[in-house]
């Protein structure tokens, strides 16, 4: 049973780390084309490593990319809750049903294990992004003020999802 949703979890993560790493990959070269920034490939790693031999420059990639990072985990996240407090099979209104029918777009109603799963999922995106972020303002290669952001962010997210796992979970349902 735990394989099973480890393995559920996993495929279901797959996606939204491609898409995080992708955001922050595309804002770091963004950034660096649009501010002339000098930068170079160390050649002695196997995997490509960026260097930048301005800490101011460097912060200010680091922020803004990390911010980017942060946006895409959190749209991914808003997508999930709107689908489970609008979409979610256990509680959605009949009048909603009836317009989906007739869009042909019911496979927009998802079940709670599905929900659940993709919830977890973004979420940790989240956390995780949090953390780097303050590893590397604690490195000085980013600004506090994002840090704060994130976490404010992550408290949020992880707020509503609770809310939404206690709404599904309320006695009346039982």
């Amino acid at each position: 049973m735990s394989s099973r949703i480890l393995l559920r979890l996993i495929d279901e993560s797959i996606i939204p780390a491609l898409s995080v790493f992708l955001a922050k990959v595309i804002a770091v070269l963004y950034l660096i084309q649009t501010s002339a920034v000098g930068w170079r490939l160390d050649p002695q790693t196997v995997v490509p490593r960026l260097i930048i031999e301005d800490p101011i420059r460097l912060s200010f990639i680091n922020t803004y990319s990390n911010l980017v990072m942060l946006f895409v985990a959190l749209c991914g996240l808003v997508w999930v809750l709107l689908r489970a407090y609008h979409l979610h099979e256990s509680h959605i209104e009949p009048k909603i049903v009836l317009r989906l029918l007739s869009l042909n777009l019911t496979a927009l109603i998802v079940s709670s294990e599905d929900i659940y799963h993709q919830a977890t999922v973004w979420l940790a995106l989240v956390w995780l992004t949090t953390m780097l972020i303050g590893f590397q303002t604690l490195l000085n290669m980013g600004q506090s003020w994002l840090l704060f952001v994130s976490f404010m962010v992550a408290i949020f997210s992880t707020w509503f999802v609770v809310a939404d796992v206690e709404r599904e979970m309320e006695p009346s349902k039982l």
